[in-house]
């Protein structure tokens, strides 16, 4: 990963990775968001999973029987 030196004869804590987010923190935000798309595409699926169960519920019924 490339790294853009803010001040000129800093240590690497006064870089910024590409995200913008100072590099001792990094991790921690790509994890973050990481975390935060899976739980978007989670309810995503089970909201696809809701609906499809609604439009089977009516053939489902009979085969309970």
């Amino acid at each position: 990963m490339r790294y853009s030196i803010l001040l000129r004869g800093v240590g690497a804590r006064h870089c910024r990775a590409p995200t913008r987010v100072p590099h001792i923190n990094e991790n921690r935000y790509i994890l973050s968001r990481t975390i935060g798309e899976l739980r978007k595409q989670t309810v995503q699926t089970q909201t696809q999973i809701n609906i499809l169960t609604e439009q089977l519920q009516p053939e489902l019924e009979p085969a309970k029987l």
